[in-house]
């Protein structure tokens, strides 16, 4: 997997291994303050282009492989909203959140539509603004929208902000969850 999670000190928190799989690079935590009663869930991902350290061997970057990984993905998250709970996803979706509801004709398509079907209709929402990538370098490409923040609870977030933080062409996410008590 390519994701890391850190939980502060200040935050309860625990794996949901229950929610993960190992064909899908996610981590998926249930968080709460210490004393609070409810916890929200929150998945960390990183979608795959292909599998790392595959040498010649190219099929985990075929088109039926992918979608095979995506379905597992959004299967957890179906779980996780299955649960009743708060839930955000944020990480590194390789989709470009700005065409979402456009057909781009994109090879991420038949993604974005699996998405839109299996996701969206659960009253979840993508929260993140609209460049979360940047070229650096010799990349090419303009600024896009890969960096992902969907929750079935919009309403209780501030703004969330990409901030340019050291060398990344990512941005990083501030989020602050409306009413919880700061500690």
């Amino acid at each position: 997997s390519r994701v890391v999670v850190y939980i502060s000190d200040s935050i309860s928190g625990r794996i949901r291994e229950d929610l993960m799989d190992d064909d899908f690079s996610s981590v998926w935590v249930e968080l709460g303050t210490p004393g609070a009663g409810k916890k929200i869930l929150v998945a960390n991902i990183y979608r795959d282009h292909q599998w790392m350290n595959q040498g010649q061997d190219k099929s985990s970057k075929s088109d039926a492989s992918v979608m095979k990984r995506w379905l597992v993905y959004l299967d957890q998250w179906t779980k996780a909203l299955d649960s009743g709970s708060e839930v955000h996803a944020l990480g590194d979706f390789n989709i470009n959140s700005n065409t979402l509801l456009g057909k781009n004709g994109s090879q991420q398509q038949p993604l974005v539509n699996k998405l839109l079907q299996k996701i969206v209709p659960l009253g979840v929402s993508q929260c993140a603004p609209k460049h979360t990538w940047t070229p650096q370098g010799n990349q090419r490409g303009q600024p896009s929208g890969l960096d992902h923040h969907w929750t079935n609870r919009p309403d209780k977030l501030s703004e969330v902000m990409a901030l340019t933080v050291g060398q990344s062409d990512h941005k990083l996410f501030s989020i602050e969850l409306v009413g919880v008590k700061k500690t």
